[in-house]
C-alpha cells in the first residue's frame, strides 16, 4: 500500500489535528530545499526511498524534494515539511492537491522522519558527520540486493532498511555485511528465496 492509498483510510482532516499551519513549523528549520546537506539528510533517513512510494529506490543527484504542504498553498521552505520522491510523482501530486492526505503527511513526516532530518542536516553542516553512511553507500545497497531473485519489492525494501539501520556510520562492515545478505540469499533454492520473511516476522 503507498502513502497516498494509507492516507486516505485516516479520514477526513476534521478528525485529525490541524498541521497545515505556519506556526507548526520551527523556524529554525526553514532550509532551501536546494540546500546540498538537506538533501543529503533527507536521502539517508528515508534510505534513499521515495517516501509516498517506499517500493521505488531513489537516486541521490535525481529525486526531487517534494513540499508536502505546497507553497502555493501556503506550505513553508522548512524541514518538516519536505519529503523525497521522484519527478514524475511531485509532478503528479502538484495537480491532485488533497487537504486531508497533506495533513497526514505532515504528522507522519513530523513524527517519524524530520527530527532525525533536522539533526543529520546540522551535523552534515558543521561537518561532524564525516564517518556516516554515505549516499553513494546506500545506492551500494541498492544495487546488491536488486541482483537479487525471488524477492519482491516490499522484501527487498525492508531488507536494506535492516542494513543501513544496523550499520550506520560503519561503511566497510556495510559493505561486507549486504554482499554477505546477497551470496547467502542468491544460494537458495528459487522456491526458498520467495517464501524469504525478513524483519523477523
Amino acid at each position: 500500500m503507498c502513502a497516498i492509498e494509507s492516507a486516505a483510510l485516516q479520514g477526513e482532516a476534521s478528525s485529525v489535528r490541524n498541521f497545515m499551519r505556519r506556526d507548526r513549523f520551527p523556524r529554525a528549520a526553514d532550509v532551501s530545499k536546494n540546500d546540498p546537506h538537506l538533501r543529503q539528510a533527507l536521502f539517508l533517513v528515508f534510505n534513499g526511498m521515495d517516501y509516498y512510494n517506499p517500493n521505488v529506490e531513489l537516486k541521490m543527484d535525481a529525486f526531487e524534494v517534494d513540499h508536502i504542504w505546497p507553497v502555493d498553498r501556503g506550505g513553508p521552505d522548512n524541514i518538516f515539511n519536505y519529503a523525497p520522491t521522484t519527478k514524475a510523482f511531485n509532478i503528479w501530486k502538484s495537480n491532485n492537491y488533497d487537504a486531508a492526505s497533506t495533513n497526514f503527511f505532515l504528522a507522519d513526516v513530523r513524527v517519524h522522519y524530520a527530527r532525525k532530518v533536522y539533526r543529520l542536516y546540522q551535523e552534515l553542516k558543521s561537518g561532524a558527520r564525516a564517518s556516516s553512511v554515505s549516499p553513494a553507500m546506500v545506492e551500494a545497497v541498492q544495487t546488491q540486493i536488486a541482483k537479487l531473485e525471488g524477492l519482491d519489492a516490499d522484501q527487498r525494501r525492508l531488507l536494506r532498511v535492516a542494513i543501513l539501520d544496523k550499520y550506520d556510520g560503519r561503511k566497510n562492515e556495510l559493505l561486507l555485511f549486504s554482499q554477505a545478505i546477497v551470496d547467502y540469499v542468491a544460494r537458495l533454492p528459487r522456491k526458498q528465496r520467495a517464501q524469504i520473511k525478513l524483519g523477523g516476522g
